[in-house]
């Protein structure tokens, strides 16, 4: 989950570099920028439907088996979905961010990141909550002072990168690094 979240600071961190500095937008209009990032958490609202009706099935399947619960594992299905996602809004982002291509390139893979992102979060915290069950509050604020003080670390050092080195290679870098985890999800399922 820290992952995730370091994966997030590290992509807004970049759209403040990249649309002030390359697209050479002011302050208010780079906040503006974040918006398709909001627009793609609430598309990807959308998959609850889709995701409770995956879960359901696999209720029905373990009590026609005579199972009183399933496995934690089918809680990752948002998790095989964005885990593919990730790195492909990465790249768009890194290899549409100069000025030459047109602004709503790198906004677009914003709304992407965006959609995957809640997509992943609410996978890892069902998961978490159907293997731990009676210790879930106490891992998921373990998790959570994680989270925040590995991410918050690199928020920081996100700046000095997308100051110092080449936007499109940085979020390259950044999707090269989350390929190492793309198939975790479907190891574990």
């Amino acid at each position: 989950m820290a992952f995730i979240f370091i994966i997030l600071y590290t992509f807004t961190a970049g759209f403040t570099a990249i649309f002030e500095n390359h697209y050479g937008l002011n302050k208010g209009e780079t906040g503006l920028c974040f918006l398709p990032i909001s627009l793609g958490v609430l598309i990807g609202g959308l998959l609850a439907p889709i995701t409770i009706k995956l879960i359901g099935r696999d209720i029905a399947h373990a009590h026609r088996h005579g199972r009183a619960r399933t496995e934690p594992e089918c809680n990752l299905y948002t998790a095989m979905f964005g885990a593919s996602v990730v790195p492909t809004s990465l790249t768009w982002l890194s290899w549409t961010a100069r000025p030459s291509i047109s602004i709503w390139c790198p906004l677009a893979a914003g709304a992407l990141f965006g959609f995957v992102v809640l997509g992943l979060a609410v996978a890892s915290y069902q998961y978490i909550a159907a293997t731990l069950e009676y210790h879930t509050a106490s891992a998921l604020s373990t998790i959570q002072a994680v989270r925040f003080a590995a991410a918050g670390d690199v928020a920081v050092l996100a700046q000095i990168i997308y100051r110092d080195l080449v936007i499109n290679l940085d979020a390259d870098f950044a999707r090269r690094y989350f390929d190492d985890f793309f198939a975790v999800p479907f190891f574990t399922s």
